[in-house]
Order: C-alpha cells, then structure tokens, then sequence
C-alpha cells in the first residue's frame, strides 16, 4: 500500500480523514513537533522511505568521514572555512 498525504486524504476521503490522522498521530512511528498546522499538532509519520532516505544519509556520511581521514589537516581547516 503506497503511503498518501494526508492532505490529499482530507479531499479525498473525508469521512475517513480523522481516524487515519488518529492512526498516525497515535503511532509509535510519529514524532510531533512543536508546532501547529492549522488547529492540528504539527507530526512527522516515519515511513519506509524516510528510514530508507536516513540510512542513505548516514552512510554517506561514512563515506565522507572516511575520505576525511586521508585529507591532510590544511585540508579540511580550508574546507570548513
């Protein structure tokens, strides 16, 4: 089942708008933020590709911590400045 905004669900299918924002806004997978959209607490729901986006991020990372450590340090001070 291919994740759909909520957004697009409140036009959609408004009969079944709030109980699907219960079900994500409850989940164990949802961070809420300390902000509000319209009159609702802001939330992010973790998906598979998010989680897939993070590790994707994190290994690059790696990648670059590891091609840092080859670098002389005149280097990476030119880099960061």
């Amino acid at each position: 089942m291919e994740y759909e905004l909520l957004s697009k669900i409140f036009y959609k299918k408004p009969t079944e708008y709030e109980s699907i924002y219960d079900a994500r806004f409850n989940s164990e997978a949802s961070i809420k933020l300390p902000i509000k959209i319209h009159e609702n607490v802001g939330f992010i729901f973790n998906t598979n590709e998010i989680t897939k986006l993070l590790v994707k991020i994190y290994k690059t990372i790696n990648k670059i911590n590891l091609l840092r450590t080859h670098l002389p340090n005149i280097a990476i001070n030119s880099y960061i400045t």
